[in-house]
């Protein structure tokens, strides 16, 4: 059963039946459809005549075809995400009400260009009015080069401008191969990665969740036993239900399903399309001094996202004042860009007029911040002098653009010098100086409490990972110090076995040489015997040829006297008693006699009486 597991069973499947506990609906059986973008046309006709009553369904489907138009132009779909983006006329989705919207999710819907026949189909697709809004690309874990492989092939899909209108319309890709992050690797290895489309590549980022409880108390859907059998159906892996490897990937505590409640949870995508998303227009200079612009996507890291929804959550509590502090290149310009549009909607629903200023202290970094708003499409203001300052402190204009986009002005410190006059903001009569001290006392309190917990955080982390490589190492050292002592009792048996068999051999040689020594004492007794035997016979068989022949005195007449009795030979008598003379000691001695030190139980080939 194990080879019924693969990537799309361990991760796809368990995905797609978590972004249905997140309120997605699952769709097993697409017909309705715009081949040109996937946009789902039932669904959003139906979607934009609800939320723009006055729409029909010819005019709904005009908008496709304008829609078909945009995406297919070589700007990385900058006009369609700011019709998408719009928060007045024309409405695609209601950004304020989530449940006013549809939630779609499928599995392996190409996309695919009718014109060239290339076609590709990412593993999850996600609708939001039936807009094709965001795609998910999943890797079985344990598989070193999926996570690079896909990159590889990201990046050449987004090169080919077959698949160019489809790109365009993404607004959010999500690749995970369910692993937690390698953090001792840059290279994006394992882990859950997001990104959005570019002109030659993809840049990947992390996401970490800033609020340890979210997932865990997420008010999630609970679903019912049919829609997962849709799921396993249309996945055509029914058999795998009620396995256990498949329960554990279910869980919304995977590395994949809790990228996927921290980043496309209702209220969290919805944030990231409306203000996650910048088109920076980038300066680059070449080597001959000329300069090139070329047109980039940006999204939200995920440390802006928090940033942003933590301002955002603080205003609705009453804070009118905060710090956030930066790293160098963390991000400080587009967080401030992501600010104005986000604050921006805030305060128009609370009916307030809002302006944004960006004070450097420094005239480089003014142009520098300058540049990077215009850059990213904001109207950039400057003041050349105080007088000029003041006079946009004064006016309750937010906007004073003709094309009504959002401005924000960078201001240098030194603007803010006393000189003849003082500075009267709301009748209040504040002198730059001692403000300055207090903000700078506040800020000092600040980053102390924050460096404090910045160091005890970075401390925590620095003993967490040594205690944890401490632990790998110990594990490791206990491990092959059990492992050692496995092999030093094997050895020791051994040994211990060899000794016995050495003793053994020793005492089983000595007694060998002891028996051989009896045999060879026998040996020698028993020629000895022969010989004199011998000599004895052949004596008295001399004697006896010698001696007259004498002819019997009687004759014996016998009837049934024995054998025995009637061969009768004086010489064989006399035989016998030189042998009883001599006779072998022991049956002991025999048994010796016998004895084959190499085989037992093998007589001795000499036999008694020859």
């Amino acid at each position: 059963m194990a080879s019924s597991f693969t990537e799309n069973t361990r991760v796809q499947v368990p995905a797609a039946l978590h972004l249905c506990r997140l309120g997605y609906t699952y769709l097993d059986n697409i017909q309705e459809f715009d081949g040109r973008t996937n946009i789902l046309t039932d669904v959003f006709i139906r979607s934009v005549k609800r939320l723009n009553p006055l729409m029909n369904d010819l005019e709904c489907q005009q908008l496709i075809d304008k829609i078909a138009g945009m995406v297919n132009n070589d700007d990385l779909g900058r006009e369609f995400y700011s019709l998408l983006s719009a928060n007045s006329g024309l409405k695609l989705v209601d950004y304020a009400n989530p449940e006013n919207n549809e939630w779609h999710v499928t599995t392996e819907f190409s996309c695919e260009n009718a014109e060239s026949g290339d076609n590709f189909r990412p593993d999850i697709t996600c609708f939001i009015n039936g807009l094709p809004l965001v795609f998910i690309e999943v890797k079985k874990p344990n598989n070193h080069d999926g996570i690079l492989a896909e990159r590889d092939r990201i990046n050449k899909r987004m090169r080919n401008r077959a698949f160019r209108r489809f790109f365009n319309l993404t607004q959010l890709m999500i690749f995970s191969n369910n692993q937690e992050y390698d953090n001792d690797n840059r290279v994006p290895i394992q882990g859950a990665f997001y990104c959005c489309t570019g002109k030659s590549k993809a840049f990947f980022n992390v996401f970490r969740e800033a609020d340890k409880n979210f997932v865990a108390d997420y008010p999630y859907i609970e679903i019912d036993s049919d829609l997962e059998s849709v799921i396993l159906r249309h996945r055509n892996c029914v058999v795998i239900k009620n396995l256990p490897d498949y329960e554990t990937n279910k869980n919304v505590n995977t590395p994949t399903n809790r990228v996927l409640t921290s980043m496309l949870c209702r209220e969290r995508i919805l944030f990231l399309l409306r203000y996650g998303v910048a088109y920076v227009n980038k300066s680059t200079e070449l080597e001959d001094g000329t300069k090139v612009t070329t047109l980039e996507k940006h999204v939200m890291r995920y440390q802006q996202l928090f940033a942003s929804l933590a301002i955002r959550k603080k205003l609705d509590q009453g804070v009118k004042s905060g710090i956030i502090w930066h790293t160098q290149g963390s991000g400080k310009t587009a967080l401030s860009y992501y600010s104005v549009r986000s604050l921006t909607d805030f305060y128009a629903a609370r009916n307030t007029a809002v302006k944004f200023y960006f004070i450097v202290d420094r005239i480089a970094l003014m142009e520098q911040a300058s540049d990077e708003f215009a850059a990213r499409g904001l109207i950039v203001r400057t003041a050349s002098s105080r007088d000029e300052l003041m006079k946009d402190f004064r006016s309750i204009a937010p906007v004073v653009n003709n094309e009504g986009k959002a401005e924000i002005m960078v201001v240098n410190i030194q603007k803010f010098k006393e000189d003849s006059a003082k500075i009267n903001l709301d009748n209040a009569k504040k002198n730059y100086d001692e403000a300055r001290k207090t903000l700078e006392r506040a800020m000092m309190s600040e980053f102390e409490t924050y460096s404090n917990k910045v160091y005890d955080a970075a401390n925590k982390a620095v003993e967490e990972r040594e205690q944890e490589k401490t632990n790998k190492f110990k594990t490791r050292i206990q491990n092959l110090e059990e492992e050692l002592s496995s092999n030093k009792k094997e050895l020791e048996y051994v040994y211990s076995q060899n000794q016995t068999l050495s003793e053994r051999f020793d005492q089983q040689a000595s007694e060998y040489q002891e028996k051989l020594e009896r045999n060879n004492q026998v040996l020698s007794r028993v020629s000895d015997e022969i010989s004199k035997y011998t000599n004895n016979t052949m004596s008295n068989s001399s004697d006896a040829y010698n001696a007259p022949v004498q002819e019997p005195a009687e004759t014996y007449e016998y009837d049934n006297q024995s054998q025995e009795e009637f061969n009768y030979n004086p010489y064989q008598e006399q035989q016998f008693e030189e042998q009883k003379e001599t006779p072998l000691d022991t049956a002991s001695e025999e048994e010796t006699f016998n004895y084959n030190p190499y085989q037992e139980e093998i007589q001795h080939p000499f036999l008694w009486g020859c």
